[in-house]
């Protein structure tokens, strides 16, 4: 028996906000339940660099599980930043975890989240903060005796701090003078240009564009099927994330594979691993990444790929395919950790419509699922269905989702109300998003208009949540089915719609048109396989924002001869210092 305990994160400050923001994770206390997962109590503790992260570098967050003070070896550790999923790892040997990530300018509350296995329950460490630098240039100007040093730094904040003005000539100081004001941009404007999201069709029904981390480098990369009309071939074009936020294309490479289905780690290495379909999509095949953009067949298997998470317990990771006729059930592949599946059993007569997570806080993922029988077909809404640790379905009873929309297409999970229990957002045919608040306990609160959780967008594209503002708050950003033009192929500069989550489940609509945030790519496909924990993405996005202050100080009284000017900022808390380029004066500017 056990209570499980979601901690306090702590206070979290982060450079792209005017003041501090409180954040904190209600105290959630189960009612005592017997986790089908191991039943040995665990202890979870995450580590983050003590020291300041310079700019651009790519940080490692590691996690130490224990049971009775010896390492757990079997099972998979989520980390988070407040109540954005930042991704998943697989516990090694030593009891350990890493995660590979880039964050924004900002002090970040980072922990970690023991998923439970047949190893122990599920365990939550205590927040360890994390402090990222950003850039930053100054620049000098001087007219009428007054001396102007710009800061500009690469964050959604003005920089903060002192200026120090020298002449280099003399050796003299001049004096120094606070930033004041200055001026922010949204971030949330035209930036790096979007990849080929193919069409609305391709997005939604063939899943052609998936993200992950291919080459284990903790920047997130993309995989699309396209098709070379000069030579008719399909092809598999694979773009790796550079630090700089640029993508280095793969030499593409000629394809027998028409469809992406998930993207996933199978065999515990690190990188992401892609499941694909050829003409015959009643079986995939599983590509194992070789780490350096490019793929190796490794396994097929029955059905239409679907979802992967580790079903039983047992620290691998399991793939969930469409079987038998019209796709009529759900089979589970039990996979052997080498990128191999070494069982399989059909264990629900249905399909899946949304994502997979542990909806209930008992250690098991759960699905969302559609029965079906021959008489009727499938049923006309879901309902969750509480895994037992097992990986069988077959005799679970489904909690009915209240409200679910016609025709709705379950998205991404996040804790939009951080209260430590898992929600859900689901599109439907008349545009709308609706936001799923779950209890704890596998059932949601029905979203309604009044409350805020259902919210006219258009038609989309795709969606994904992330962090857009670094609040640890997550956000929805989607982008506009307008972002196609007449024929279908994607605009120079999409239409994107932000929603910035609010802590609550609602969320403040920003006018996000033609604003283009850096981590486009994981927009991808509106797949829900492709955005949980297991595909290793992260989920803070580096937003191409900046902040500017000036400093004025008027110069003293020069002697003879020429004088070079340069201007030092002292630096912030989330800023490097930087000197400007020389200015020369002589006594007459006075």
């Amino acid at each position: 028996m056990s209570h499980l305990q979601h901690l306090p994160p702590g206070v979290r400050r982060a450079a792209n906000l005017p003041s501090a923001v409180l954040l904190s994770l209600l105290v959630v206390i189960g009612s005592p339940k017997l986790f089908a997962a191991g039943s040995a109590a665990t202890a979870t503790a995450v580590s983050v660099p003590s020291a300041p992260v310079s700019s651009g570098q790519v940080v490692t967050l590691t996690a130490m599980v224990t049971a009775s003070g010896a390492p757990v070896t079997v099972g998979f550790v989520d980390f988070r930043e407040g109540s954005v999923d930042l991704g998943t790892a697989s516990l090694q040997s030593n009891g350990t975890a890493s995660l590979k990530l880039q964050f924004p300018p900002g002090r970040f509350a980072i922990t970690a989240r023991f998923m439970g296995s047949n190893a122990g329950q599920p365990s939550v460490s205590r927040s360890e903060f994390l402090r990222q630098m950003g850039e930053s240039s100054t620049s000098l100007s001087a007219t009428n005796g007054v001396l102007t040093a710009t800061v500009t730094g690469s964050q959604p904040a003005a920089p903060r701090g002192v200026v120090t003005f020298f002449d280099l000539e003399t050796h003299r100081r001049f004096g120094s003078a606070v930033l004041r004001g200055g001026t922010v941009s949204s971030g949330l404007q035209p930036g790096l240009a979007p990849p080929a999201v193919g069409t609305y069709a391709d997005l939604f029904q063939y899943r052609n564009l998936l993200s992950g981390d291919f080459n284990g480098d903790g920047i997130p990369d993309y995989a699309l099927l396209s098709y070379d009309s000069a030579t008719g071939e399909n092809m598999l074009d694979i773009f790796l994330g550079q630090a700089n936020g640029t993508y280095t294309a793969v030499p593409p490479g000629a394809t027998e594979y028409l469809r992406l289905y998930l993207a996933a780690d199978f065999n515990n290495d690190g990188k992401t691993d892609l499941v694909a379909s050829v003409s015959d999509p009643r079986s995939v095949s599983l590509l194992i990444s070789n780490g350096d953009g490019t793929f190796t067949p490794q396994a097929s298997v029955d059905g239409a790929g679907n979802a992967a998470g580790d079903f039983n317990g047992d620290g691998k990771v399991d793939l969930i395919t469409n079987t038998g006729n019209a796709f009529s059930s759900l089979t589970l592949q039990f996979g052997d950790g080498t990128g191999n599946f070494n069982t399989q059993t059909t264990y629900f007569a249905g399909g899946l419509s949304g994502p997979v997570a542990d909806y209930n806080n008992d250690g098991n993922l759960d699905l969302i699922g559609q029965s079906y029988s021959f008489d009727t077909g499938y049923a006309p809404y879901p309902s969750d269905y509480p895994g037992n640790g097992s990986g069988d379905f077959s005799t679970i009873a489904g909690i009915p989702i209240p409200s679910y929309p016609t025709g709705g297409i379950a998205g991404p999970v996040a804790d939009f109300n951080g209260d430590g229990k898992e929600d859900f957002v689901a599109y439907d045919d008349s545009a709308n998003l609706y936001i799923f608040l779950g209890d704890g306990t596998g059932n949601f609160i029905a979203p309604s208009a009044a409350a805020g959780t259902i919210i006219p967008t258009g038609a989309l594209l795709g969606y994904s949540t992330l962090d857009v503002n670094g609040d640890g708050i997550p956000d929805i950003v989607a982008v506009l089915e307008s972002s196609l033009n007449a024929d279908g192929q994607p605009n120079p500069v999409p239409n994107v719609l932000v929603l910035i989550g609010k802590g609550d489940g609602t969320f403040t609509t920003y006018n996000g048109v033609s604003a283009t945030p850096a981590t486009y790519p994981l927009l991808g496909a509106n797949n829900p396989n492709d955005l949980v924990s297991f595909s290793n993405v992260g989920g803070i996005a580096s937003v191409p924002a900046t902040g500017t202050a000036t400093a004025l100080l008027r110069a003293p009284r020069l002697g003879p001869g020429r004088h070079r000017i340069v201007a030092l900022f002292d630096g912030d808390r989330f800023l490097p210092p930087s000197l400007s380029a020389p200015v020369w004066l002589t006594p007459w500017h006075r």
